[in-house]
């Protein structure tokens, strides 16, 4: 069942994602697909990168030639841009970015294309890497010419309180998900921790639960095995063998989330009314864990915020901050530039919003669950 609700989320994501074109007629010379890299996450490009690494792969048997048609595609079976993708794929065709991040493959015959950018990373440093994506060649218009500036991952974090109305003899849960980047070369990451910094009108924190979330479904982590807590600020970093498990996950899986909840309950002596924050922080690769509480923010790869009102129920509650629900780095879209025959980067980008606190907030059948070894 969880399963499913991931799938119908992924689809419902990429129809609002979708746009229009017309259908392509077909065409025996082959088309040229150039993939244009740089730093930066989102949509605004930096400089370009040399030496990057695309992997191009034609599904077999599949004819969509419309948006409509490889929609319906990415509708079906969001696996696809996964590596549990059940469909036939063509030789790899291996491009690489040259000095203006241009990487070209010419003479490709018709047909949809998986374009994966490959590890080019080694060792315990930051880097963005570009989310699978589908393209349709030739173009909806019928260009044989085709461009993408592909659009990196950004890391992302969210963060919420369970309720937003607490009182003094109530426990409250408070839930985090961070997205996962994609390992080194060597199939390694090095560094992972979600941190909060939780209001001082909360005691007696623990922790409840940490799991990784894929379309392949949930694995749950041991504490003192694969994670390890540290109080003051909640900070729960994982250790070797947590890393190990997590990357081996994450490959294959731009979608992997890793989730943390912990409990507590509100000093009593806290005045009625009070607005509590609570701010979440991740930290990758190239980014630890600082010890000055107040480098957090400017040192972890996404922040946000949220909160909660200590008032009891016969306590009316005051009115909300204009600021709307939390505070941080929002999500850009990533994978490729957005158009009528480029498929699939955004979608999964997207997800980040609509499945990281929704899929922390299921309850899990434990015979459904997989351990982590």
């Amino acid at each position: 069942m969880r399963r499913l609700r991931m799938i119908a989320v992924l689809s419902a994501l990429f129809w609002s994602m979708l746009g229009f074109g017309l259908a392509a007629p077909a065409h025996a010379a082959g088309s040229t697909l150039t993939l244009i890299k740089s730093e930066g996450e989102g949509d605004t490009p930096g400089q370009p990168l040399e030496g990057i690494r695309f992997q191009l792969n034609r599904l077999e048997d599949v004819d969509a030639t419309s948006p409509e048609q490889v929609a319906e595609l990415v509708a079906a079976d969001p696996e696809v841009l996964t590596s549990d993708s059940h469909y036939a794929k063509g030789p790899d065709v291996i491009v690489t970015t040259d000095a203006a991040g241009h990487a070209s493959s010419d003479v490709l015959p018709d047909g949809v294309y998986l374009v994966q950018e490959l590890p080019s990373r080694e060792g315990n440093i930051g880097w963005s890497v570009a989310t699978p994506f589908l393209v349709a060649l030739p173009a909806a218009d019928g260009a044989r010419d085709v461009q993408v500036q592909v659009k990196n991952q950004p890391e992302a974090i969210e963060i919420a309180v369970g309720s937003k109305q607490v009182c003094a003899d109530d426990d409250f849960t408070v839930s985090l998900a961070g997205s996962v980047p994609a390992p080194d070369r060597k199939g390694r990451l090095h560094n992972y921790a979600l941190v909060t910094e939780h209001d001082p009108a909360m005691l007696d924190a623990a922790a409840a639960d940490v799991w990784v979330e894929s379309l392949d479904g949930r694995v749950d982590l041991v504490e003192g095995v694969h994670y390890r807590w540290r109080h003051g600020s909640i900070i729960m970093e994982l250790t070797d063998k947590g890393l190990a498990a997590l990357a081996r996950i994450r490959s294959g899986h731009p979608e992997t989330r890793v989730h943390m909840t912990y409990t507590g309950r509100i000093d009593p002596e806290t005045p009625e009314g009070t607005r509590m924050g609570f701010d979440g922080h991740l930290f990758t690769d190239g980014r630890a864990v600082p010890r000055d509480r107040a480098e957090y923010a400017s040192s972890s790869a996404a922040t946000m915020s949220d909160s909660a009102t200590y008032a009891c129920p016969t306590t009316p509650l005051p009115a909300p901050p204009d600021e709307g629900r939390g505070e941080g780095r929002g999500l850009a879209s990533t994978g490729a530039e957005t158009s009528p025959w480029v498929i699939g980067g955004a979608v999964l980008a997207s997800i980040m919003g609509a499945m990281l606190l929704g899929l922390a907030r299921q309850r899990h059948n434990p015979n459904d669950q997989e351990s982590c070894g």
